[in-house]
């Protein structure tokens, strides 16, 4: 009778022990597939933020091509003074020749 006794009592323990780790189990397995919920977002937001710097990149870089030409537009206008020099030597030069004519 007392080996009864102690199979019901054990049975009945290791039965509560059971339903609680199943309780566990489901509320890890439900937590588990929320997180893997989660990372599913997580890696399109990762994604389509990719796309964004990929495009910002592409930009800027635009934009830095388009501030590099208005520089080189500089340049043909400091090139445009220079001649505008040029033309005031050659004008020394055709004093010289109009001195030599003198002469």
């Amino acid at each position: 009778m007392a080996a009864v006794v102690v199979g019901g009592w054990s049975s009945c323990t290791l039965k509560g022990a059971k339903d609680e780790a199943e309780t566990a189990l489901k509320k890890e397995s439900e937590r588990s597939a929320a997180l893997e919920g989660k990372v599913k977002d997580l890696a399109k937001t990762q994604a389509a933020m990719e796309l964004k710097i990929r495009d910002l990149e592409r930009e800027k870089t635009l934009l830095a091509e388009r501030k590099v030409e208005p520089v080189k537009a500089e340049d043909p206008k400091a090139a445009a003074k220079k001649p505008v020099a040029a033309p005031a030597k050659s004008t020394s030069t055709s004093k010289k020749t109009t001195t030599k004519k003198h002469k």
